[in-house]
């Protein structure tokens, strides 16, 4: 006979599991870009959850320090999105997530995922040399702030140095990036046809495109260290088109803030070998654009990048220290965090 006890546990043991959520077990291992193991990092796993009586998550974290091995785990009840970091004094941050989980096993209230314990290995760079750079977010700027391209259709110089236009159209007096942008039609959102093309005075001058490997987390220091020597392209261009009626692909995969990014050099010597005896190096974190629709409303469309820029000449480190950033009295949100 079912007693009204058993009843009641049955109800309440069976209404907490359709709620409760499967538990994960992960185990992160902390390296090197050399891949050796990397002792007493804090290590993080994030574990989400709804929230019962509203919208969003709650995020449970769940931190300690790594073992001899690099490694540390922990586990609990969590969405099969899992938020993982790592950090160490001397390093840069690093962050990632996992969310490969194939199945669950179990039953109620006692699920586990699958695979259990996963191992997820995450790279920490080193600090080595921070540096002063002339740095700027350009894509913070106001309505109004972004430079304005003065006339379509030629190249106009931009002078890195002072964030402007070279004269007679602004401060500048070196023609380091050279602008144009081409416009077939500006009609309307769904018709339009402009082209930005980004060319360079010098030799040797050019950018290099880089798409950081994340596969091991996303580090705080997205490139490398240094520029390289060589490999630069000498234009680079962009063309955005609309046509009404015919449909527009729409880049859904990645995170294009964080996976196109360029290095950079300007102000290229060359000896009379065509080797490379001096320039500066430098490196944008996102893309290189024309600002949102700005060509439908007015003849200036303006320029949105953002750009570090080493001011010694012939040295190639990239490696910038936020604490000094050679660019004074910008707006907070003009200045940049990430090294």
């Amino acid at each position: 006979m079912i007693t009204r006890l058993t009843c009641f546990l049955i109800i309440f043991f069976t209404n907490s599991a359709t709620f409760a959520l499967p538990i994960a077990k992960i185990t992160i291992k902390v390296v090197d870009e050399q891949g050796n193991p990397i002792e007493n990092a804090k290590a993080g796993i994030a574990l989400e959850s709804p929230k019962s009586n509203s919208w969003g998550t709650n995020i449970k974290l769940l931190s300690g320090l790594t073992d001899t091995d690099g490694l540390f785990s922990d586990e609990g009840e969590t969405s099969p999105y899992v938020g993982l970091s790592a950090f160490k004094e001397g390093y840069y941050g690093v962050g990632s997530s996992f969310n490969k989980f194939t199945d669950t096993t179990g039953i109620l209230g006692f699920r586990k995922y699958q695979p259990w314990n996963p191992t997820v290995e995450l790279v920490l760079k080193k600090v080595i040399n921070p540096i002063p750079m002339y740095a700027i977010r350009m894509s913070g700027m106001r309505d109004g702030e972004y430079p304005e391209i003065p006339e379509t259709g030629r190249f106009i110089g931009y002078d890195l140095t002072v964030n402007d236009w070279v004269v007679p159209y602004g401060l500048g007096t070196h023609k380091d990036f050279l602008f144009k942008v081409d416009i077939v039609r500006a009609n309307t959102y769904r018709d339009y046809d402009v082209t930005l093309t980004l060319s360079f005075p010098n030799e040797g001058d050019g950018l290099i495109k880089y798409t950081p490997d994340v596969s091991k987390g996303k580090s705080s220091l997205r490139m490398p260290h240094n520029a390289p020597i060589a490999g630069y392209s000498s234009e680079f261009v962009r063309h955005h088109e609309r046509t009404p009626n015919i449909r527009t692909p729409i880049r859904t995969n990645g995170n294009p803030a964080y996976d196109i990014n360029y290095f950079f050099r300007i102000r290229t010597e060359l000896d009379k070998d065509g080797n490379v005896t001096g320039g500066l190096y430098g490196k944008i974190y996102g893309e290189i654009d024309l600002g949102n629709f700005a060509w439908l409303h007015n003849s200036k469309p303006f320029i949105s990048f953002n750009y570090y820029l080493n001011p010694t000449n012939n040295d190639t480190n990239i490696e910038f220290n936020p604490e000094k950033n050679i660019f004074k009295g910008i707006p907070d949100r003009l200045k940049v965090g990430e090294p």
